[in-house]
């Protein structure tokens, strides 16, 4: 040790290092132990991802809650709305149309296929190959443009609500979707093949394991959004049954279950 290390007195502190974002998403904090600028002991503390949303929602009314729901999971939040729509459905004991739940498959699915292309195209670019990730986020942004064209949105969407959907498919919209499941199924094994090629050049077998698993969830998605639009394309409902069957009991009712 040098003259000035020894002579210079630090205390132990405890510090805390996050949650921050964008860097970790919010969902991390790190305690450091630290004395002076040597980190002795770090112990993590997660959980954070929700931001007290739960505390939040004892304060509102079932639709009021919904906006947060898309911040849950800000990568697939069609998900995340249908997750809180059916919660409170089942303990208000409603039961929407059947073209509503064909139209919410529909959404879902498609929110699934784009979080698996952002999962496999960020993980690929963490193992150094680049352009399968332009080409994943090229899909998504044809997700994303379907979305808007629904409801007008691109990442929070809070289309499916608390006894259906806030709107109707507007005209020539499943013919567009299924132009884009039509394109997409040839390329769910061209991206395959690229980033498990670079996964096994790396010797990363669980990374090869995860593509591998991201391919079949992605076509089971796209088979079951297929055979929701085909459904509601053959829909005899007229728009006034819609309506109704995705609003029954939940516009006279705002009281919490």
């Amino acid at each position: 040790m040098t003259d000035i290390e020894t002579d210079l007195r630090t205390d132990e502190l405890l510090l805390n290092m996050g949650p921050q974002h964008p860097s970790t998403h919010g969902v991390l904090r790190l305690v450091l132990r630290t004395d002076g600028e040597v980190v002795s002991d770090i112990r993590p503390m997660i959980g954070y991802l929700h931001r007290s949303a739960e505390k939040i929602g004892e304060n509102l009314a079932p639709r009021q809650f919904l906006p947060y729901t898309d911040r849950l999971d800000y990568l697939a939040a069609m998900n995340m709305n249908l997750g809180w729509a059916l919660t409170v459905e089942k303990l208000l004991g409603l039961e929407v149309s059947e073209k509503c739940r064909h139209l919410r498959t529909i959404v879902c699915e498609l929110d699934r296929i784009s979080s698996h292309l952002v999962a496999a195209g960020c993980y690929g670019l963490d193992l150094g190959s680049f352009t399968p990730f332009t080409w994943t986020f090229r899909e998504r942004e044809r997700i994303l443009n379907l979305f808007e064209a629904i409801c007008g949105a691109r990442l929070t969407y809070s289309y499916i609500t608390v006894g259906g959907v806030t709107a109707d498919a507007p005209p020539g919209w499943l013919n567009r979707v299924e132009e884009f499941l039509n394109q997409f199924a040839p390329v769910i094994d061209e991206l395959h093949a690229v980033l498990t090629s670079n996964a096994i050049s790396s010797n990363g077998r669980q990374a090869w394991a995860c593509f591998r698993r991201k391919r079949r969830l992605t076509t089971v998605a796209v088979a079951r959004c297929s055979a929701a639009v085909a459904f509601v394309g053959t829909c005899a409902a007229t728009a006034s049954r819609f309506t109704r069957g995705c609003t029954k009991g939940i516009n006279s009712r705002s009281s919490r279950p």
